[in-house]
């Protein structure tokens, strides 16, 4: 799958599970609803599937791509493309 990102230009590839991620992304979901998800659909650890989709959500977030906002009611973060 390839993104562009309409703040700088850049296409950027996204392989397998990011793909994955950003499909389940197009509309705000919770942190643990993304990480739920992607453990049921793949075999990996529970902690680096989590520590490895924090990491992916940054750098998304670094690059434009990603929003991350704070969701007071559970005390954890939602995840949704930027616009």
């Amino acid at each position: 799958m390839v993104v562009l990102s309409l703040a700088d230009g850049i296409y950027y590839e996204l392989k397998d599970v990011a793909a994955r991620v950003w499909s389940l992304v197009q509309q705000p979901r919770p942190f643990q609803t993304v990480l739920d998800k992607i453990l049921e659909e793949y075999d990996v650890d529970p902690a680096r599937c989590e520590n490895d989709l924090l990491a992916l959500a940054e750098d998304l977030n670094r690059r434009g791509l990603l929003e991350i906002t704070p969701n007071p009611a559970s005390q954890a973060s939602d995840f949704c493309k930027s616009q």
